[in-house]
């Protein structure tokens, strides 16, 4: 490459591939053919090696200059200007030049003007020896009965003006290098074109231009490249150029060389490696490269099995009730706020049911309740890991049961249950039948119906009975009392100390007598009628 400042350029126009401004050079001493030039600022301009355009654009190839005397001796381009494929000054990756170009031997009278399409590509690295190459076509005019290959359009200078492209035969490069030769367009005595290989073109045929380059038919055929042969049609006394061995069904002449193949086997993929033979292409995937996938929101675009792949740029703000996105368009982070009852992560293990709440929509969640129903353990939540723990209390510690009938709860010390004593609802009345409310723990006393069995807590009765809730006493135990109705003769009351009243008798029977001898005497006397009466 080339770098100067204040070069005279044509057709400057911006590439918004490359973000840069792009001319063509003319006119600078030792220039030959149109180079491009490329420029951040238009200032300063980096001219690239290879012409776009094969052949003579040289100052001194114009008719202009002196020693011409107004006729190109080699062929003259020059007025050339960029237009983008929509019209304008703006492109992507391709362009049109258009030009005057005026044939070998003629004058600016005799001039056309031409238009062909550039297109450029970025490699990820640079490429050795010839980098830019233009379309060789075989044309045809069916009222001559004449080819000619060529790399510019078929002008004739007289005669025919009906050439057509018949087919593309590949592509020539379009400056000289190592390994490459030369291919002319020749015009020989009986009015045929003829493509020779070499400096120039054989003895008695006048020679038009230059095609381009290809490489060398010396050297094994190169990858994606395809061959090409020199045929002659005698029929047609014509001389043509083929990619088909057999010169499809004329005369081989021999070995012209290898062009590059004419199919484009750029797939614009930066994760393939494009490859071909001339008439099919082949991709191989790359992995591990580093490429852009075009999009703003991505990261560290890397090559996975042929295809172009970012990590999604981290908009996290790290509050819970934002929404976080990104913007394809500039790549920059937005965080609008989240509605209100959004479900969020408050981050705390021990919190539930997290959602967006309040007037500055902050995470809140409901603590986790852990409680296995046992009172008799201590039920937390480990705030590392949420989950619940429940932890046995110690025996005796006071807890509930849930039982309102019994009282005093405790913990036990195996089971750690909770357990406490019956509530004691008895209310002394044997004719009642106790009981305490499950629902309530209240008491409750119910009338036990009448000839029900009870207890009237005297000795010697039985066949106790109750008879309107109260308990009635039943008959008198036979023999309830030893020796009933008669007095020991041998027991002597026992005179009371110091003059006071005698201690009182047992008679057996419930009666006891106190007091003088001859009271007690009475008395059992007394209780002797009652007992024969009963009897």
């Amino acid at each position: 490459m080339e770098s100067t400042l204040g070069l005279q350029l044509a057709g400057v126009s911006y590439c918004t591939y490359l973000d840069q401004f792009v001319g063509l050079t003319y006119g600078k001493s030792g220039t030959t053919g149109f180079k491009v030039a490329l420029s951040s600022d238009g200032v300063a301009w980096t001219i690239l090696d290879t012409p776009l355009v094969p052949g003579g654009t040289k100052w001194s190839d114009s008719p202009s200059h002196p020693p011409n005397n107004g006729v190109t001796p080699h062929g003259y381009s020059q007025y050339q200007t960029i237009v983008g494929p929509d019209g304008t000054r703006n492109w992507s990756d391709s362009f049109f030049i258009y030009y005057v170009y005026i044939r070998p031997g003629q004058n600016f009278t005799q001039r056309f003007l031409l238009r062909s399409k550039v297109t450029m590509k970025i490699d990820g690295s640079p490429v050795s020896g010839p980098k830019v190459s233009t379309d060789l076509v075989r044309y045809y005019s069916s009222s001559a009965r004449k080819h000619w290959v060529t790399s510019e359009l078929a002008i004739p200078t007289q005669g025919a003006w009906d050439f057509h492209d018949e087919t593309a035969l590949g592509r020539v490069f379009t400056s000289e290098a190592s390994g490459l030769v030369q291919l002319n367009d020749c015009l020989n005595g009986a009015g045929s074109y003829v493509v020779s290989s070499g400096q120039d073109c054989a003895a008695g045929v006048t020679r038009l231009r230059t095609i381009g380059w290809v490489y060398s038919p010396h050297l094994s055929q190169p990858a994606n490249t395809r061959v090409i042969y020199r045929c002659y049609a005698s029929a047609m006394d014509s001389h043509f150029v083929s990619v088909d061995v057999t010169c499809e069904g004329a005369r081989n002449e021999g070995l012209l060389g290898y062009a590059l193949a004419a199919i484009d086997c750029d797939d614009h993929n930066a994760c393939t490696t494009d490859g071909g033979d001339g008439v099919s292409c082949t991709h191989s995937a790359l992995t591990g490269t580093d490429c852009d996938d075009s999009n703003l929101c991505t990261t560290d675009d890397v090559c996975q099995g042929g295809s172009c792949a970012g990590m999604a740029k981290d908009c996290d703000d790290n509050d819970p009730c934002t929404v976080d996105s990104c913007e394809p368009s500039t790549g920059a982070c937005a965080h609008p706020v989240a509605s209100s009852g959004t479900p969020c992560d408050d981050g705390a293990p021990c919190t539930e049911d997290d959602q967006c709440q309040g007037s500055a929509l902050s995470c809140t969640g409901t603590v986790k309740s852990c409680s296995d129903d046992d009172s008799c353990t201590a039920d937390t939540c480990d705030p590392a890991s949420g989950s619940c723990q429940h932890i046995g209390e110690r025996a005796g510690t006071v807890c509930s049961d849930d039982d309102p009938c019994t009282s005093g709860d405790v913990c036990n010390g195996t089971a750690l249950s909770c357990a406490g004593a019956a509530l004691s609802c008895d209310d002394g009345d044997s004719c009642t039948a106790d009981s305490c409310d499950m629902a309530t723990g209240e008491c409750a006393s119910v009338a036990l119906a009448d000839g029900a069995a009870c207890e009237d807590g005297i000795p010697c009765t039985q066949g106790d009975h109750c008879s309107a809730g109260v308990c009635v006493s039943g008959e008198a135990v036979p023999g309830c009392g030893a020796d009933a109705g008669s007095v020991d003769a041998s027991s002597t009351p026992t005179p009371a100390p110091d003059g006071g009243a005698a201690p009182a008798i047992d008679t057996g029977c419930g009666c006891g007598m106190s007091g003088s001898p001859a009271m007690g005497l009475g008395l059992i006397a007394f209780c002797g009628l009652f007992l024969r009466r009963r009897k």
